[in-house]
């Protein structure tokens, strides 16, 4: 069983992917009943926020996996979909496991499109390197997959340059000053389509006076921003004039 999050549609991709490689069915842990299961192979795949898995993905480990996974000691892989590096992802869900009774087994990441605008510097890519991402990634996956066929214990991630400094000090920064949905707001130009809300993993969103309020269950996946067909979600003070990521949002 693989169990994913996905916010604008890279993890899912590659979740549906590694399922048809692996001859596996995925669950989508936002989902209002989650199966548990018998399967001696349990994967675990999800986004890099902030150099860590997203905090709902980390809540799901603790709270949840444990009593899905029926297996008595199941080979279990993480896929970590990053941007550009993945920091002490690898070793937080290490501990994260350890900490309910369960061993890592396999890790990986891949290089996805950008799509984090809430910084500067940060912008999603062109359409010509969204597909090349894309492409290279789709391209490691049968290795990925006989891998986890074969139930090999391998590693294969990037942490990045200064990945304790990322992860440790970098990431709990990030959280107390560029996350959460106090900096969601819309301009005038939202036509209260509700694109936003309906496209929200943790359906987060409701709507006002026919505008988007944004509630504490926000992830920060950012999958409204991208999806706002009139790009009139603003996300706190740097996302003025970035792009959109839409390849593989709503697919």
């Amino acid at each position: 069983m693989i169990f994913y999050f996905s916010g604008t549609g890279n993890s899912r991709h590659i979740a549906q992917h590694i399922a048809r490689l692996t001859s596996d069915h995925i669950q989508d842990i936002c989902s209002a009943t989650l199966t548990p299961t018998e399967d001696a192979c349990i994967g675990l795949i999800f986004p890099v926020h902030a150099w860590h898995a997203p905090i709902i993905y980390q809540q799901f480990i603790e709270q949840k996996l444990r009593n899905l996974v029926r297996h008595a000691s199941p080979y279990i892989y993480m896929i970590a979909t990053c941007g550009d590096d993945i920091g002490r992802t690898e070793e937080l869900t290490t501990r994260l496991l350890n900490s309910i009774g369960l061993q890592l087994s396999a890790a990986f990441s891949l290089i996805m499109p950008d799509s984090y605008i809430g910084l500067p510097g940060f912008d999603v890519n062109t359409d010509a390197v969204e597909q090349r991402k894309v492409s290279a990634a789709l391209a490691l996956l049968p290795e990925i997959a006989a891998d986890i066929n074969a139930h090999r214990n391998v590693r294969r991630t990037k942490p990045g340059p200064f990945p304790r400094t990322k992860s440790h000090l970098l990431r709990p920064l990030f959280y107390k000053y560029f996350a959460g949905p106090r900096l969601f707001s819309t301009t005038d130009a939202c036509i209260g389509c509700k694109r936003c809300a309906n496209i929200c993993p943790t359906k987060n969103i409701t709507f006002k006076d026919k505008r988007p309020h944004w509630s504490n269950e926000c992830t920060n996946c950012l999958a409204c921003y991208h999806i706002c067909p009139r790009h009139c979600i603003v996300f706190g003070k740097f996302s003025k004039g970035k792009g959109q990521y839409r390849l593989l949002l709503d697919k």
